[in-house]
């Protein structure tokens, strides 16, 4: 019979963690026309007391989002040589900007982030209009086949029963 601890001994523990949320933008998001900026925006979890080697920021901004500019702690990262994907939410038809920041080393306590970024403020109409001219096309279908008597889907009757 052997015994084996269900986790390594003496620092063999490891592990991935994965902590994300959602804030308020209130107070943090000032714009003037197309030009967006969050400010002062610092991980409010106690970041400090997280022991890791390494952490990787991930940053999703609104559908349309142009020319964009991240700094954390002062540091101005280049958009270009940062991994680039598009995060799918609900209804979104062609994904949301998601810059990657990976093995980012260093203390996040204390440290903002700030974004900047160009917006067209009319692309928040865009789904609208398109989940509009959906349900109108369906009910244009609808009424359409209701409306029209469709010879493929009409009864015939059967002669026979008529002489009896």
């Amino acid at each position: 019979m052997s015994l084996n601890p269900r986790f390594g001994l003496l620092g063999g523990w490891k592990s991935n963690w994965q902590l994300g949320y959602n804030f308020n933008t209130e107070g943090h998001l000032f714009h003037t026309g197309n030009k967006f900026e969050l400010k002062n925006i610092k991980l409010e979890y106690a970041a400090e007391k997280i022991l890791a080697e390494e952490y990787t920021i991930k940053i999703i901004l609104p559908y349309g989002s142009e020319n964009v500019k991240i700094k954390i702690g002062g540091h101005n990262y280049d958009t270009s040589s940062l991994e680039y994907t598009t995060s799918e939410g609900y209804l979104d038809f062609n994904g949301r900007p998601t810059y990657y920041i990976p093995n980012y080393q260093g203390i996040l306590s204390n440290k903002n982030i700030e974004v900047e970024y160009d917006f067209n403020q009319s692309i928040v109409y865009e789904k609208l209009f398109i989940l509009t001219i959906i349900v109108l096309a369906i009910l244009g279908f609808a009424i359409f086949f209701k409306r029209f008597k469709l010879e493929a889907f009409e009864e015939v009757k059967n002669e026979w029963f008529t002489y009896c």
